[in-house]
Formats: C-alpha cells, structure tokens, sequence
C-alpha cells in the first residue's frame, strides 16, 4: 500500500466543551453527522469523543492538502466505527472529490486523547520510569519520546515512525501523546494508563521518593508479559543485555530528541539472565 499523505492534528477537550456549552446544537449539527452526534452521545465522556472526531476531521483534511478550503465542509469528513470499535473514515462531497482527483480510495485514522500529566513528561523530555508499578510494566513498558517538529506536515509525521512496531503509545516531544491498538477502545486506554501512571510518579516525587521494584520482581513481570502475550523489546534477543529498568530500549534517541534524565534517577541496574535452550 502506498501513503500519499499523512495528518495530525491536536485538540483540547476543553476546546470543544466550550463551544459546545457556547453554541449548542448549531455548533454540533455543523460539524458532526447524525451517526457521529449519536455515537459521542452515547458515551460517557462524550466531550472527548467529540473532540477525537474533530481532530480526525483536521487531520484527514491535511493528510490529502486541501485544509477547509472553499467548497469542503466539516461534515464531508465522516468518522465511523465498525463493530469492534475501529474508527473509519467515509468522504463525501467536495473531501471525496479530491480524494478522488488524487487516486486515494482509502483513509487510515486512528484518534487518541490528550492527558496532561503525561503531558507534562513531554515538554519536560523527561523519560518515564519504569520498573515501578506492575500494571505499567506488563500493558506499557518503555515510552519513547520523539523529536519536535511543527504539526500538520509529513515530518511531524516521521517522527512517530521509528517506534511505532515497539509500543502501543508515545510521548510527543513538547506536544502530547499519541496512541494506538486494534480499537479505538484499546488506543484510549493506553494513554489513560500511561497519564494515569504519570501522574501517581509526580504524587509520589512530592511524597518525596519514588521506590523501584527489584530485579528479581521486573523479572517476574517481564516473564508474565510473555506468557500473556504482550510484546515487549526488552523480552527480543535483540535486547536480551539491555538494562531492563533503565529504558534502555530508546536511550539510542535520546541525544536526538533532547530527552534527559533530570526529575527521576536510574533505578539500580537490573539484567534479565540468559536462559539457555534445552537440548
């Protein structure tokens, strides 16, 4: 499959909620179809799920370079989930024109929400620690940081690409967070565990220490992961010597991305043993 473009596009919740709460039903009946209206509604935090579809909408538009331009409007730009709860994207009117102009016949989206805790680490360059809580370790693991680029171009977009096959979610450096799954479900719990978590490390930095799990017990994660399943760079052969509690999985990036260890000091260095195939 070839990409002929590729958008981003970040929005606040807090954004929406206001010209929601300013201009009601004009405001959503301009920008959402009766299938977007109906599913946002049905959700609990339905502000995010409005937010999410206003940010597909920006970032599909800047995938194919048109941006709102006269004869295009919101809801050309439909953004619909299949029964497992993946986002699709469906063009109409002026959109699907120059979508077909341009020979795209599909659309590729994936949304997530913005946390400010996790936030905070991005603009920070701060690397989240780990080997601390069990949860993290085995549904996240190491969080790479990317470089900053300016949004809405195709090198805001590169710089996600390098880790994109290593982890479910990501730290934009001076943006946010990016996150994807199989779901749209599974993209947002990423990122709710991941700001979740970040914000239990800043509670814990104010209490005044942040304790680290022993060798022994990562380990015992680490060979849980396995056995549920969940991929981890550090369980590869390719990393079978890293330091498996001093991230050292994207360390490599880190004197490219600006990313330095400042607010939370190296655990003690922990090594995962090399366990020998039997014969």
């Amino acid at each position: 499959m070839d990409v002929l473009g590729i958008g981003t596009d970040i929005t606040e919740c807090l954004r929406i909620a206001q010209m929601i709460e300013r201009h009601g039903e004009l405001f959503v009946d301009r920008v959402y179809t009766p299938e977007e209206i109906g599913y946002c509604q049905r959700r609990k935090q339905a502000t995010q799920h409005f937010t999410g579809r206003w940010a597909a909408k920006e970032a599909v538009l800047k995938a194919i370079g048109t941006g709102w331009r006269q004869g295009i409007s919101w809801r050309d730009v439909e953004v619909l989930n299949e029964r497992g709860g993946k986002p699709t994207i469906v063009l109409r009117g002026g959109a699907k024109e120059v979508a077909d102009q341009l020979g795209i016949s599909e659309v590729l989206i994936s949304i997530s929400h913005c946390r400010s805790h996790a936030t905070a680490f991005a603009v920070a360059r701060e690397p989240i620690p780990q080997c601390v809580l069990p949860e993290v370790e085995i549904f996240l693991g190491d969080t790479p940081i990317t470089a900053y680029e300016t949004p809405g171009n195709q090198k805001f977009a590169d710089t996600v690409k390098p880790f994109v096959k290593h982890c479910s979610v990501m730290l934009l450096a001076n943006h946010g967070t990016v996150s994807f799954g199989e779901t749209v479900e599974k993209a947002y719990w990423w990122t709710e565990i991941l700001d979740a978590y970040c914000r239990i490390l800043m509670l814990a930095k104010q209490l005044g220490n942040v304790e680290y799990l022993t060798a022994q017990q990562s380990c015992a994660l680490l060979d849980l992961k396995q056995k549920w399943g969940f991929a981890d760079p550090r369980l590869d052969e390719a990393h079978a010597d890293c330091d498996i509690g001093a991230n050292d999985v994207f360390k490599g990036t880190w004197k490219e991305t600006g990313v330095v260890r400042r607010a939370f000091k190296a655990p003690p260095p922990m090594k995962r043993p090399r366990r020998t195939k039997k014969k």
